[in-house]
C-alpha cells in the first residue's frame, strides 16, 4: 500500500512496511513524520491542513468522519461543508437489503483528481477530501464523503454539491442494489436507477478491485 501526502513544499511517498507513523497516517490530529525523519525546514509541516491539502481516497473500511471534517480545517476557512452519501432502505418504492460498490481503481482515482482539480478552479476551496467507500454496505453505512472548506460558505456549498452531483454522474464506480427480495442490479455512473428488474449475472458486474487503499 502506498501512502501519497500533498503539501506545497514536498510530496512524501511512503511504502506501509516503513511508516514512521506511531499513530494513523489519516489521523489529522497526528503529525505525518515523526520529527527525526524531517530535515529542520520541513518541521513545520504536520498533518494539520494547510490551503493546499488535499486527499483522495478508496477503501473497503467505514468512514471516519470525524477525521474526514478535521482533514479540510483550515485557520482561513469560515466554512466547513461535509456530504455523506448513506445507504437508503427505500429506493422507487423498493427495499433495499445492502449495497456493494466495485471499481477501476486507477481510472476512478483519476476521474477523482480530476474534478478535485475542476472544483479548485471553479470555487477558491481551501482544502478538499473525497472518500469513496468499496466492498459491500448495510442499510444506514455512508458509501461516499466529500468535505471542503473555504473563507465563505457559498464556495463550500457550491463546491461541495457540484464535486458530489459529478462524481455520481462521471466516476466509474458501480453500485449494485441487493433487494430484500432477494435479486439484485447493478447502477452504473450516470444512472439513478437500476436498468433492469431483474437480478443481474456476475458477467454483467464490473472487475472485482483489492482492498488496496491509496490516497492520491
Amino acid at each position: 500500500m502506498i501512502v501519497r501526502v500533498e503539501r506545497t513544499a514536498f510530496t512524501a511517498i511512503i511504502s506501509a512496511g516503513s511508516w514512521p507513523w506511531s499513530r494513523s497516517p489519516f489521523d489529522p490530529s497526528r503529525s505525518i513524520l515523526s520529527d527525526q525523519y524531517l530535515s529542520p525546514e520541513l518541521l513545520r509541516y504536520r498533518f494539520k491542513v494547510s490551503s493546499t491539502a488535499r486527499m483522495i481516497q478508496l477503501t473497503s473500511d467505514p468512514l471516519d468522519t470525524s477525521a474526514i471534517l478535521h482533514s479540510v480545517e483550515s485557520d482561513e476557512a469560515g466554512a466547513v461543508v461535509l456530504f455523506l452519501g448513506t445507504t437508503r432502505r427505500l429506493t422507487d418504492g423498493r427495499e433495499t437489503a445492502s449495497l456493494d460498490y466495485e471499481c477501476y481503481p486507477e481510472m476512478a482515482e483519476k476521474k477523482l483528481a480530476e474534478l478535485e482539480s475542476q472544483a479548485r478552479e471553479r470555487w477558491p476551496l481551501l482544502a478538499c477530501t473525497i472518500v469513496h467507500r468499496l466492498g459491500h454496505l448495510d442499510i444506514g453505512e455512508s458509501s461516499v464523503a466529500v468535505a471542503v472548506s473555504s473563507a465563505h460558505r457559498e464556495a463550500a456549498f457550491d463546491g461541495g454539491k457540484w464535486l458530489i452531483d459529478t462524481i455520481k454522474e462521471e466516476v466509474p464506480i458501480w453500485k449494485r442494489e441487493n433487494w430484500a427480495s432477494g435479486t439484485s442490479d447493478w447502477v452504473h455512473p450516470g444512472v439513478d436507477s437500476p436498468s433492469s428488474e431483474s437480478g443481474s449475472s456476475m458477467s454483467e458486474a464490473p472487475r472485482s478491485v483489492s482492498s488496496e487503499v491509496r490516497p492520491a
